[in-house]
């Protein structure tokens, strides 16, 4: 943990330059893997996890680096809100839109989502509202990580909140390291939703 700290550290420092980054991300999302692909990706994700924790002013970590960072057969630990392989008639938000833009919103940053336990990759196909809370009511996102528990606060999930939620995680990003992403059209950019533009009567992002 300690070296990849220091490792992301020096990169931020001395290699860092925006237009270098959203080339970078600009490949990923052209080899249709986007953020899910991205080496840094759960690495960035433990440090939103901390960030969301302090701010909730708890002392108990909810996600374990080592289990999230452990790789285990069928099971993810890095979650797609809106899902890879949706049920039809559940995301209607996601199927108004072209398919090419459904594939971007799908991976890119603000639908990811740490798990606080590994989940079978399977059962990341349910909607939002089992997602938040399973049928038996004791299973789901409003008792996992504190990622989790932020997004369970929402009443939907839509390409709008994909955007806000991943606005507020390059926030998050440029504070932590001291960096600047530029403008909002060049966030736009590198989140590579620039075919969205946020809305007055979006939900708020967590």
């Amino acid at each position: 943990m300690a070296e990849a700290t220091q490792s992301i550290q020096d990169r931020t420092e001395n290699y860092f330059s925006c237009d270098k980054a959203r080339a970078e991300v600009r490949d990923l999302f052209d080899r249709r893997e986007g953020f899910y692909s991205w080496e840094g990706l759960r690495y960035f994700l433990f440090e939103y996890e901390l960030h969301l924790k302090a701010q909730a002013g708890m002392g108990a970590f909810k996600l374990n680096w080592d289990e999230f960072n452990a790789a285990k057969k069928d099971h993810v630990t890095i979650e797609h809100i809106y899902p890879v392989t949706p049920v039809s008639g559940e995301w209607p938000a996601f199927e108004a839109r072209p398919h090419t833009e459904q594939t971007v919103l799908r991976n890119s940053l603000g639908n990811l989502l740490a798990l606080s336990q590994g989940r079978n990759s399977k059962a990341s196909n349910r909607d939002f509202t089992l997602k938040k809370q399973d049928a038996g009511g004791v299973g789901g996102y409003f008792n996992g990580s504190y990622s989790e528990i932020a997004v369970a606060q929402l009443s939907d999930w839509t390409p709008e909140t994909v955007l806000e939620r991943g606005l507020a995680m390059l926030d998050f990003l440029e504070l932590r390291w001291s960096v600047s992403l530029g403008t909002h059209s060049e966030k736009l950019k590198l989140l590579n939703l620039e075919f969205l533009e946020p809305s007055a009567s979006a939900s708020p992002a967590p």
